[in-house]
């Protein structure tokens, strides 16, 4: 609990705090986290995990409103980017046939998303799924 919860929302809001002031001081910037669509729709074994997404996901929505206009604050939402280590070949196959594009992503779609978000001026407070459609499962 604590682990998940000092990673995805203790550090991403003690970053923020020190480094939104200096951005707004400086004329803007924007804050990009990666959480998972788990902290909007939480699942089966994965409810601290999701707790803390979650939180991470309030976090951006209220570090928006609190570091606007300078400062834009958007969240990541991956899916399936890479096969878990260990996991055997039939449960990817389950894995995957959960998503609507029937494939694995790529650290690559995470990357184009970060660099949108980084190079966009009017956007912001939002998730943005890269999942191939999990989410809509």
């Amino acid at each position: 609990w604590d682990e998940y919860l000092s990673l995805h929302i203790k550090a991403p809001f003690f970053l923020s705090r020190v480094l939104g002031p200096v951005m707004k001081k400086h004329g803007g910037g924007h804050i990009i986290n990666i959480a998972d669509w788990r902290g909007l729709h939480p699942t089966k074994h994965y409810l601290v995990y999701s707790v803390s997404k979650a939180g991470m996901i309030a976090l951006t929505e209220g570090l928006a409103k609190e570091l606007a206009p300078e400062v834009l604050v958007n969240t990541v939402l991956p899916g399936p980017i890479l096969p878990p280590r260990g996991v055997k070949p039939e449960q990817q196959k389950r894995l995957i046939a959960k998503t609507l594009l029937q494939r694995w992503g790529k650290p690559e779609d995470i990357v184009r998303q970060v660099l949108f978000l980084a190079e966009q001026d009017y956007c912001t407070g939002h998730c943005y799924f890269v999942d191939g459609g999990e989410s809509l499962g």
